[in-house]
């Protein structure tokens, strides 16, 4: 996926802003991204889950 400049440079400003501001390491911030985007998407998963075992008819699972 490639991204834009303009989104490339939005990132910078806030990368800088947690570096400066709240005196992160990039890492730190690397880490903690991908850690929050990895439980983003098990819990979309989750819930995706969930609503079609909602929708499922209930006689099906009762014959496995």
């Amino acid at each position: 996926m490639r991204h834009s400049g303009q989104e490339d440079h939005q990132t910078r400003v806030l990368r800088q802003e947690l570096i400066d501001g709240y005196g992160l390491l990039p890492q730190q911030i690397l880490r903690e991204a991908i850690a929050d985007y990895h439980a983003k998407i098990k819990s979309q998963e989750k819930e995706q889950s969930q609503e079609e075992t909602a929708e499922s008819p209930v006689g099906i699972n009762s014959m496995v």
